[in-house]
């Protein structure tokens, strides 16, 4: 109907049968959702078809900041900073709205080509909560893939502690440092 593509995320049926996960994968969606932004890639609709949980958003024409750098190699520090300020002008625009991003990592930072052969880079919304709820893993089978980009925030269940974006950003540059040149 739409006649543009667009990239489907779906869920394992077996999760779309939990109650819990449904709860929070409704309400997830809604803040994904509520997030308008360049540097954050739109969700179109959530919803379920035979039993199956699906997230429908923009499609981007490109690859994650991982493969790029496994791709290319080093990265030019000019380029690194272009980068990792997308993201954290997408981080931005969520903590505007209350919301914390709990997944960022290489993965989930989308770049695409732009007209002007400039990067275009956008992050992928998912894991999201409201920066004044408890905090509680998402999805604890699938913690021991994400460790490595936990902020204290993402691990600590403190009220006290709201600065989950910016040091989730950090792993960032952290990571790819030994690729950076300069």
């Amino acid at each position: 109907v739409l006649q543009r593509p667009v990239a489907l995320k779906l869920i394992a049926t077996e999760s779309a049968h939990d109650a819990r996960f449904r709860e929070r994968f409704e309400r997830e969606s809604q803040l994904a959702a509520s997030i308008d932004h360049p540097n954050v890639i739109p969700i179109y609709e959530a919803g379920e078809v035979d039993g199956s949980l699906f997230l429908a958003m923009r499609f981007v024409e490109g690859t994650d900041l991982g493969a790029l750098i496994a791709a290319e190699g080093t990265l030019a520090p000019a380029h690194a900073m272009r980068i990792v300020a997308q993201v954290a002008a997408g981080l931005s625009a969520a903590h505007a709205l209350g919301l914390v991003h709990r997944d960022v990592k290489p993965a989930n930072v989308l770049i695409a080509a732009g007209q002007d052969g400039d990067r275009r880079v956008a992050m992928l919304p998912f894991d999201l909560r409201q920066s004044n709820l408890p905090q509680m893993p998402a999805f604890p089978i699938l913690m021991s893939n994400v460790l490595a980009y936990l902020s204290p925030a993402g691990v600590v269940q403190s009220p006290e502690i709201h600065t989950g974006d910016p040091e989730s950003l950090s792993p960032l540059p952290q990571v790819e440092r030994v690729r950076v040149a300069g």
